[in-house]
């Protein structure tokens, strides 16, 4: 089996999902292709740019998987 994510049309077996999430990152990736086909899409204005939301108050990366839209038309 390749050590590339399987697209979901080549998951065909648990041995398949087994392999494809066998790691967080690999989960996630596989869990926003089925949520986000297309790529990510914001769900309050259908902007398709979006960034990786950061903690900065915390001074580091917010957990992996969240985004902020990156819409001009939606800046404060």
């Amino acid at each position: 089996m390749a050590s590339e994510i399987l697209g979901l049309a080549e998951i065909r077996t648990v041995a398949d999902m087994t392999e494809a999430s066998r790691d967080e990152e690999r989960c996630r990736r596989l869990l926003e292709a089925m949520v986000w086909p297309g790529g990510r899409i914001c769900p309050g204005c259908g902007c398709r740019r979006s960034i990786a939301l950061a903690g900065l108050e915390l001074g580091r990366r917010a957990r992996p998987g969240l985004y902020q839209c990156s819409d001009p038309a939606n800046s404060p």
